[in-house]
């Protein structure tokens, strides 16, 4: 090796080298090594957290086709945000893991499957709604799961159905050649899974399955090619309190 300086990065499975530690958080440069110099020179590696459980009823039954989602406060723009850190999805046996974690303090959140038949005429039904760790709505209850170098971490998450209700409405504007659709977000910004029925004709809508809470209901409708500006969507929100059936426009 001749004079001079240089960086020396180690790769392996499972581990994270000084550079990609630090990618997602400020932190230390990585020192450089000077050619010669007296000693070894030292490369560290970081080895990943992995969180991994189960989803589960009431009866422990397993729970399928539930996305969790790995969630940490970030500053975006200056401003405090929840960001995701990564995904999952419960298998038949209700079974997840998340891997290649970075030292940090994490959020879990789980959102189940949109269920069941469309058009239900009951006014409250029951299904399983979007849950923070370890096992309530809002993110400001929620437990924060400390992640450590090596750590391996095991959670159980138990969801218990809850009465569940339907927002249904009327978009204006909607005309042949047109379409629409429909976007249900919680007060995190975060989409809801929810049974959606549509009528491109007459611009009604319905949204079945969301649990009590607070909500965003945004309309996205697209024009034919050529008009408003080349097809871009226009939008318009309107913000929900649901304790029951709601219709609006």
């Amino acid at each position: 090796v001749p004079r001079g300086s240089f960086m020396i990065v180690a790769k392996k499975p499972g581990f994270f080298n000084e550079q990609e530690l630090w990618q997602s958080r400020p932190g230390p440069s990585v020192a450089a090594v000077v050619v010669p110099q007296a000693g070894e020179a030292v490369v560290k590696l970081t080895p990943e957290g992995i969180i991994y459980g189960k989803v589960v009823d009431e009866n422990q039954e397993p729970i399928e086709s539930v996305t969790v989602h790995l969630q940490t406060w970030q500053v975006r723009d200056g401003r405090r945000q929840l960001q995701r850190a990564g995904d999952a999805i419960s298998d038949d046996r209700g079974e997840f893991r998340l891997a290649e974690l970075r030292p940090g303090s994490y959020y879990l959140r789980f959102v189940p499957r949109a269920e069941g038949r469309a058009g239900l005429k009951q006014s409250a039904q029951e299904g399983f709604g979007t849950q923070f760790y370890p096992g309530v709505a809002d993110v400001a209850a929620a437990g924060m799961i400390r992640v450590k170098a090596g750590t391996q971490m095991r959670i159980q998450q138990v969801l218990r159905k809850q009465r569940v209700f339907a927002i249904s409405g009327v978009v204006r504007g909607v005309s042949a050649g047109n379409g629409f659709g429909a976007q249900l977000a919680d007060s995190w910004g975060e989409t809801i899974e929810a049974r959606t029925q549509i009528n491109p004709n007459t611009g009604e809508f319905r949204l079945e399955g969301v649990p009590e809470g607070t909500y965003m209901l945004t309309v996205f409708l697209f024009s034919r090619r050529g008009e408003n500006g080349g097809g871009q969507p226009r939008t318009a929100s309107v913000p929900v309190q649901l304790h029951g059936d709601v219709g609006t426009e």
